[in-house]
């Protein structure tokens, strides 16, 4: 798809999700997602997703209004956005995605975030996709049931804007329960690893990880677990043609 076409369509499911979730008698809108850099994204040999829960804004829930993608539209990323604020959340999706647009190198062949800050360019040629696109109610814990009831409620929103993408690959950060069924997996044995589980389904990727703040595994292995998942698919994707 033409960069032109992709935007048009962006746009007006943009206008559409600011319609029909937001919630101005509480103050709260919406923080629309999407491809970081639409060009980047688009011109990515392999387009990869990563789906979770919301967005944060107020201590309260409220605000809203302004794009989530616009935290990456900066020129030094590391010392803006993902030195410390971010950290916990984004060094593990910074190091999966270098991973594997970066010829599926593992964590023990990757320099240090710290050390080569570039590396957070990477975020550029991804989508983020929050399932609630609301502030999160909650500063510190997950409402799981407001982001079900969410989910719920503009799932067909929500799986247009999926289908716009168009990702070759989905990581789901804790929220493959959300989407399993809409996707054809429910009941489908998937493959393993030590922290995820993977399923390759009409040339694409669904890869069910914990979210990348998790504290369960070792970030080494939760990241080398995505990029030898990624580098599997890769391998067979002659039988699974990408578009």
């Amino acid at each position: 798809m033409e960069l032109a076409q992709f935007t048009e369509l962006d746009n007006a499911l943009s206008a559409r999700f600011h319609a029909d979730m937001g919630d101005p008698h509480n103050e709260r809108s919406v923080i629309y997602d999407g491809a970081v850099n639409a060009g980047r994204y688009l011109q990515s040999s392999i387009k990869m997703a990563w789906l979770l829960k919301e967005p944060y804004d107020e201590a309260n829930g409220k605000g809203g209004g302004w794009t989530f993608t616009g935290l990456f539209d900066r020129d030094d990323l590391y010392n803006s956005t993902f030195k410390m604020p971010h950290k916990v959340t984004w060094h593990p999706i910074i190091y999966a995605t270098f991973g594997i647009i970066n010829g599926f190198t593992r964590w023990d062949d990757m320099p240090f975030i710290r050390h080569q800050p570039l590396m957070c360019d990477v975020v550029r040629s991804i989508a983020i996709v929050n399932a609630q696109k609301l502030p999160a109610l909650g500063m510190t814990r997950t409402q799981f049931s407001h982001i079900a009831d969410s989910y719920n409620k503009h799932k067909d929103l929500l799986h247009e804007q999926i289908n716009l993408l168009s990702p070759d690959i989905f990581v789901f950060a804790n929220t493959f329960w959300l989407y399993q069924r809409a996707l054809g997996l429910e009941g489908v044995e998937p493959q393993r690893k030590a922290s995820i589980a993977y399923y390759m389904k009409d040339g694409k990727l669904y890869i069910d990880a914990y979210h990348p703040a998790q504290t369960k595994v070792k970030r080494q292995v939760y990241v080398d677990d995505i990029v030898e998942a990624a580098e599997e698919w890769y391998a067979l994707r002659s039988s699974y043609p990408l578009h």
